[in-house]
């Protein structure tokens, strides 16, 4: 059960998500005064409303500086739904230029919402950020960070037939492995399912793409991989 200072939060939170749907800041705005002027401190759930607000009206440069306060501020931090919301507030926008100009000066927060995610093992979210990226027809760095976030997700959690997807995808974009740490952890996966035949195949795969030379030592009956990355000579092509 709710006491009654969570209900009151709660209460605040589905009052801004409200102003949200009707896309009206001004009434946000003045809900959330009121909660502070009866001296009911914000939560991440009532800031995450806010955002959400002020990014349904177009109110960018609010809802970045709702952002900055949050992650300033002592009381309040930011958590996954922060960075979803976001997510979901750019992904609505129809202007298409607007959304590459907040991505392209956004990339240390796409930097933190693949950290995060990866540490909260999100992957359904991290392919909506994904799709959300290509849907702008967003390229570079933010798009490979996501790309890679991806794939160190999926090879963490042992889902190979993910992780080959994912690198096929990655590679049909015209991008490759950016660290050899990331190349580890998938040959990593496919010696944790003994899964030879296919890392086989993903090595040559890769190497249509990367040219990596790796020293690999086959090691007992169970064919550990012993690799020694700070001797690894790795140059990565990415096609134009």
């Amino acid at each position: 059960m709710l006491n009654d200072g969570d209900k009151e939060h709660s209460n605040y939170s589905n009052l801004i998500s409200l102003c949200a749907k009707i896309r009206n800041v001004p009434l946000a705005m003045s809900v959330f005064i009121s909660m502070e002027d009866r001296g009911i401190q914000a939560t991440a759930s009532v800031f995450n409303s806010l955002i959400l607000t002020c990014l349904f009206s177009n109110e960018v440069i609010t809802a970045l500086s709702l952002f900055e306060v949050m992650e300033s501020s002592e009381t309040v931090r930011l958590d996954s739904q922060t960075y979803h919301t976001f997510i979901l507030g750019f992904s609505n926008f129809r202007d298409i230029s607007r959304m590459l100009d907040w991505f392209e000066i956004s990339g240390s927060l796409i930097e933190k919402v693949v950290k995060l995610y990866c540490e909260l093992e999100k992957p359904q979210e991290m392919e909506m950020l994904l799709n959300t990226l290509v849907k702008f027809n967003q390229v570079g760095e933010a798009l490979l960070q996501v790309h890679c976030g991806i794939l160190r997700l999926y090879a963490s959690l042992d889902r190979l037939d993910d992780v080959e997807y994912s690198v096929g995808r990655m590679m049909s974009q015209g991008m490759s492995f950016s660290s050899p740490c990331d190349v580890e952890r998938v040959i990593s996966a496919y010696f944790r399912h003994e899964a030879y035949d296919r890392l086989d195949l993903f090595l040559e795969h890769v190497k249509r793409f990367t040219v990596v030379s790796i020293e690999v030592q086959i090691k007992s009956e169970k064919s550990k991989i012993a690799m020694n990355w700070g001797n690894v000579d790795m140059v990565i092509l990415v096609p134009t």
